[in-house]
């Protein structure tokens, strides 16, 4: 049995608002040893384990960029609807 426990870093909110502000997820020197000391407890290796975590990372970076424009998109639609509408309401009140 493995008495390693995997404790996330917890980190400062301001920073973690400024990974979500600029869209990218990255990894602490802490998380990199916890990661390590993991792979190798379980008889893994270091670096692999290190890599499949970027990767994790790159796709929810990934995921969260989609999202960003799919809002972005949804914002610029509902913005031109409510102008359309506006428009049109001015127009139909002359």
């Amino acid at each position: 049995m493995n008495n390693f426990e995997y404790k996330p870093e917890k980190k400062d909110p301001l920073a973690a608002m400024e990974e979500l502000k600029h869209g990218k997820f990255s990894m602490t020197d802490e998380e990199k040893e916890q990661i390590t000391k993991k792979a190798l407890a379980e008889g893994k290796d270091p670096e692999e384990a290190i890599r499949e975590h970027e990767e994790r990372l790159a796709k929810a970076t990934e995921r969260l960029r989609e999202k960003q424009k799919e809002e972005a998109i949804s914002d610029l639609e509902r913005d031109m609807n409510k102008q359309f509408l506006d428009k049109n309401k001015k127009k139909e009140s002359e």
